[in-house]
């Protein structure tokens, strides 16, 4: 293949398709070899902008991986769920009647009782659980989502052929999404819950809780310590 020589390439869906004179316009033929693409700053900026920042993506992804990938996005949502639960439910629940259950041999409000007597401990166990569920929800979840965004948009012919990269759109429809399902399912719901039903809840979430904090213990060590030492520094 010959070189074009002062040429600009045309470019489609992030591949070099062939030349055109830069003169007039006139595409040359046959997937040329364009060694001299142009430099100006605005080609350069679109050409960034359009092609170059495309995430890669399966062009085949089979029913069984997006059915798995679908409920690895829910199970980190009610994984959210349960973190947001047990902090709020721990924080509103009225130590009185976990301690009067508690006497009349309630074993689950025995062990809330431990919890609330280490409270710091595990309200920031379920810090730390928050925290990793939503990265977790961002990293894998978006993804997921935009796969079947885009595929549902080749369906109905938005995209003309299947393509090896995530559309902006199915980018944006599925951080919508997540978003959406983060804030409503993993936020809202379980704290209106915890804060209804304190007692409840708190007796259902305090043994799993506890055995996370005991598993992720020297992480939260050192994210207590941490926090314990700059307010030490700002006189709190």
């Amino acid at each position: 293949m010959g070189s074009c020589g002062k040429a600009e390439v045309f470019r489609t869906r992030g591949k070099s398709r062939g030349c055109a004179d830069c003169r007039t316009g006139e595409p040359l033929g046959g997937l040329a070899d364009c060694t001299t693409l142009t430099n100006q700053p605005s080609a350069r900026f679109l050409s960034d902008m359009f092609f170059d920042i495309a995430v890669p993506a399966e062009a085949e992804v089979s029913l069984g991986t997006i059915t798995f990938r679908l409920l690895v996005v829910l199970l980190l949502v009610l994984l959210n769920a349960f973190f947001v639960a047990a902090e709020f439910a721990l924080v509103a629940v009225r130590r009185s009647k976990i301690d009067q259950m508690a006497a009349d041999g309630d074993a689950s409000a025995m062990v809330v009782q431990r919890a609330l007597s280490q409270l710091d401990r595990y309200i920031s166990g379920t810090q730390l659980g928050i925290t990793l569920a939503s990265l977790a929800l961002g990293w894998i979840g978006e993804p997921a989502l935009a796969v079947l965004v885009d595929m549902a948009m080749r369906q109905v012919g938005i995209m003309p052929e299947p393509g090896a990269v995530h559309t902006g759109a199915g980018i944006a429809v599925a951080f919508l999404v997540i978003t959406f399902l983060h804030i409503v399912l993993g936020e809202l719901a379980p704290k209106s819950i915890a804060l209804a039903r304190p007692e409840g809840v708190s007796r259902l979430v305090a043994r799993p809780l506890m055995l996370f904090s005991r598993a992720m213990s020297p992480f939260i060590a050192m994210l207590n310590g941490t926090a314990n030492r700059l307010l030490a520094l700002i006189g709190v």
